[in-house]
C-alpha cells in the first residue's frame, strides 16, 4: 500500500500506478475514503494527492470578483481577466445584466453600452442619445450631426 506500506489483500485500488488499501485512499483534507464515493479529483497542481468532490472545489475553485465567493457550481463568466458567478457579472452602475453579451470596460469596470457612453462623456447634449459615429463638438459641448 503507498499509504502505509502494508502488504495488500484481495481488496485495493490502483490508481495512476499507485496502490492503497480501499480505507487508505482517502481525501486529502476530509479523510473519507474516497472508494465509497465513486470518485475522485486530484491535486491541479500536480501533487499526488486526492480529494472528494467537496473539497476539491473549496480548495480549487476561484473566487468571484464581485461578490468574494467561491464559484463552486453553476455557470461561471470569465471576462476582464476575472471569474464571476454569471449572476453576479453585472454592469457596475446599473446592476444589469449584459444585452447579448457585450461588456464594455471602464476603469477595470465592467458596463453596459450606456453607462460605458456616459463615463467616456460621448452623450449629445441636445437629445441626450448615445453617439457612436461623428459627432460635434461646439463650445465644449458635444452633438450628433443631425443635432
Amino acid at each position: 500500500c503507498n499509504t502505509c506500506g502494508g502488504s495488500l489483500g484481495e481488496e485495493y485500488v490502483n490508481v495512476l500506478g499507485r496502490r492503497f488499501h480501499v480505507t487508505h485512499f482517502v481525501c486529502e483534507d476530509c479523510n473519507i475514503p474516497l472508494y465509497a464515493l465513486g470518485g475522485y479529483l486530484q491535486d491541479p497542481q500536480g501533487d499526488n494527492k486526492f480529494y472528494c468532490q467537496r473539497d476539491y472545489l473549496q480548495r480549487f475553485s476561484p473566487s468571484c470578483h464581485a461578490c468574494s465567493v467561491q464559484i463552486t457550481s453553476g455557470e461561471m463568466a470569465v471576462a476582464l481577466g476575472r471569474t464571476y458567478h454569471s449572476e453576479c457579472f453585472v454592469c457596475s452602475i446599473c446592476q444589469s445584466p449584459f444585452v447579448g453579451d457585450v461588456c464594455y470596460e471602464h476603469n477595470s469596470q465592467p458596463l453596459c453600452e450606456w453607462h460605458w457612453f456616459i463615463q467616456n462623456g460621448l452623450l449629445c447634449t441636445e437629445c441626450g442619445g448615445i453617439i457612436k459615429n461623428q459627432c460635434v463638438l461646439t463650445r465644449g459641448k458635444k452633438y450628433h450631426q443631425a443635432c
